[in-house]
């Protein structure tokens, strides 16, 4: 995805510049996408600097924070039964 982004942008794909564009266009949608879209440049930076003996062009690339997940209360037997009773009776009424 990154690589074809950058094709179409006509953006340098080991620029530290155009990753972290495209990290801002993914956090656009979703904090989440954008976050696994930046770890795996990171690890292509890895990579990179390892197998190819490059400068690892990502390592300064900010992770996004995904937000807390909500911990929605869930709803009791008591409450399901209630809401059962509420729903079947508007039915055969």
């Amino acid at each position: 995805m990154y690589l074809a982004w950058c094709a179409e942008q006509r953006l340098n794909t080991t620029a530290l510049d155009s990753a972290d564009l495209w990290v801002a266009e993914l956090e656009s949608a979703s904090k989440h996408s954008a976050r696994h879209g930046a770890r795996s440049l990171k690890a292509h930076g890895k990579y990179l600097a390892e197998d190819l003996q490059q400068a690892d062009p990502f390592a300064r690339l900010v992770l996004p924070v995904e937000p807390e997940p909500l911990n929605a209360r869930t709803a009791t037997d008591d409450e399901l039964e209630r809401l059962l009773a509420v729903c079947t009776s508007t039915i055969d009424d």
